[in-house]
């Protein structure tokens, strides 16, 4: 894939703002998780699945007691879901012969919209087929979608989010910052593609401030190659 080389540029001077999440958290998949929070979650959002649930996986392995609500409308996503519930399962069951199998990660066959209806999605990375409502307009699939207050209604009040929502943080974040839940961690990906270069790091700015402004410490989940930034948001006690 050919990046942008400017905008490129601008989202590796941006990372360069913050610290990196510290070596010391738990290394999970893609994204890093204070040990502190990890052991506190007991239940989560994750936002985009995708064809990886990895993330997901090594999270509720590491914590028997939580459960993850997985939100993602797209074909590839459901059995990613499927698939790393069954190795979590597997695997508690070989630490812990008394466990019993069950949906340890929950999935919902919907994408984040504020207007709760139905959405067309476009594909725009064939290989690993994921889809985005501005992507090119391709192989257009029609898909679900919930509102913020009606994912609190599916899934309960969240000790810790995970989303990689293809251009739709914004309004995701403005909404979750509005509600002012005490979650103690959030990490994301923040595509900065979907906008103009300017109109993009504006945004991202005002994410940044509305998180500070009530409490949180912004680290960069990694450095990346890409036009997309990686950010984690934690109460500093819990770093």
């Amino acid at each position: 894939m050919i990046y942008n080389m400017s905008l490129n540029d601008r989202c590796r001077q941006y990372e360069n703002k913050f610290e990196l999440s510290p070596n010391h958290w738990y290394q999970a998949q893609q994204y890093k998780i204070s040990h502190n929070v990890l052991k506190l979650i007991r239940n989560a959002w994750s936002l985009g699945i995708g064809k990886d649930a990895r993330h997901e996986r090594w999270v509720r392995v590491k914590n028997e007691n939580c459960k993850i609500h997985c939100f993602d409308p797209t074909p590839i996503s459901e059995t990613s879901v499927y698939d790393n519930n069954w190795v979590v399962n597997f695997y508690m069951a070989r630490q812990k012969p008394q466990f019993k199998n069950h949906n340890l990660l929950e999935y919902h066959d919907y994408a984040y919209h504020r207007s709760g209806e139905n959405q067309h999605f476009y594909t725009h990375d064939n290989a690993n087929r994921c889809y985005s409502m501005y992507s090119n307009k391709r192989d257009p699939i029609v898909v679900k979608t919930t509102t913020f207050e009606q994912i609190v209604a599916k899934a309960g009040l969240p000790d810790y989010i995970k989303f990689d929502i293809e251009g739709m943080w914004f309004d995701f974040c403005q909404d979750l910052f509005k509600q002012n839940l005490q979650v103690l961690q959030i990490n994301g990906e923040f595509e900065m593609n979907y906008d103009s270069p300017d109109l993009a790091f504006d945004k991202l700015n005002s994410v940044v401030e509305m998180f500070e402004s009530q409490g949180y410490k912004t680290y960069c989940n990694r450095k990346l190659d890409t036009w997309n930034i990686e950010l984690s948001f934690i109460k500093p006690e819990y770093v």
